[in-house]
């Protein structure tokens, strides 16, 4: 089936096409309202568990070849857990901390996705930090790139908008989605297109489409990333890229990568300005007029992780890990 976005059909990955659990805005109010979510054994191994005997040795020889202080004991209990196993290398004890949360309850079930990919990629903290910037909130999020079946900035993105009751997201890659795809397809607010990132912008360009905030995380290039990022600042004030400091693939045509891109258009258009995270890791690019900059001043402090929680809660759920240099991202 279709889902049409503002004059975009998305596609709903086969074989999930099917009706997506579109709820009216005071069923939605009335969801965050109310929700709460337990954590269970089986929902942390249904989106983030080795599904398979094949995807259960690759994470073992993952762990083999790449991972930190892996016991034999622990690579037989960590190897059914393929999509944490993976990110063992940024947060040592990964699947420790998300099975100590079994039982445990959040928010709501974007909360706990959001804990999850936080372990898995805790460079993510930076968006969260670069959003706490804005007095108001961004209500409407265009995302160009969301690393197949990581997702990592989705998860982030998605809590985001839920907790400031946000209207719309709009996920783009050329890859279809995996796990990704089942962990949010049921998010009302929430939807796919499997597509060019570049094909889109001038699709939006053309029907005049604004977002309050465009991310982009494609394929790293000099090239794509200022096509992405001209025709980004025609219909969004907001851009957060990521791997602001990448110097491009040894494949590209012309070299420099997001760093030289990005660095380009700052230089080249007086009115936006630049603030970084995360060293130089992630950069969000501001229009200097309106309201969108008011709120983005001082240094970059240092980023805590805040676990919002109903007062009722007694067990606090810290996530131990913080940003190593070097750290994977999506």
């Amino acid at each position: 089936m279709d889902k049409e976005i503002k004059g975009i059909k998305v596609k709903l990955p086969v074989p999930e096409q099917k009706k997506i659990n579109l709820l009216n805005k005071k069923e939605i109010k009335k969801e965050r309202k109310m929700g709460k979510f337990k954590l269970t054994y089986e929902w942390l191994h249904k989106y983030y568990g080795s599904h398979t005997s094949q995807q259960e040795f690759f994470a073992k020889k993952w762990l083999d070849d790449y991972g930190t202080n892996v016991t034999p004991e622990k690579k037989e209990i960590w190897g059914r857990w393929k999509h944490l196993t993976e990110y063992q290398v940024n947060t040592n004890d990964i699947v420790d901390q998300c099975l100590s949360w079994i039982g445990d309850e959040f928010e709501s079930e974007l909360e706990a996705h959001r804990n999850v990919n936080i372990l898995r990629v805790p460079l993510a903290m930076s968006y969260e930090e670069a959003f706490a910037g804005f007095e108001t909130p961004v209500k409407r999020i265009l995302e160009l790139g969301t690393g197949g079946d990581s997702g990592i900035s989705t998860s982030i993105f998605l809590y985001y908008l839920e907790q400031n009751k946000g209207k719309e997201m709009l996920s783009i890659d050329r890859n279809p989605l995996g796990r990704t795809w089942e962990r949010y397809k049921d998010v009302p607010f929430w939807s796919f297109r499997q597509d060019d990132s570049v094909n889109v912008l001038h699709h939006m360009v053309d029907s005049n489409i604004k977002w309050d905030l465009v991310f982009i995380d494609t394929d790293h290039s000099y090239t794509t990333t200022k096509k992405e990022m001209e025709l980004a600042s025609q219909i969004t004030d907001i851009m957060l890229l990521d791997d602001a400091n990448f110097p491009g693939n040894a494949t590209d045509p012309e070299p420099g990568g997001v760093d030289k891109a990005r660095q380009e258009f700052v230089f080249n258009h007086g009115n936006w300005e630049e603030k970084m995270f995360h060293g130089t890791a992630v950069s969000l690019i501001t229009k200097k007029i309106g309201k969108v900059n008011i709120g983005i001043t001082g240094p970059n402090k240092k980023l805590e992780i805040i676990t919002p929680k109903p007062k009722s809660m007694k067990k606090k759920h810290n996530l131990k890990s913080e940003i190593p240099k070097g750290v994977l991202n999506e």
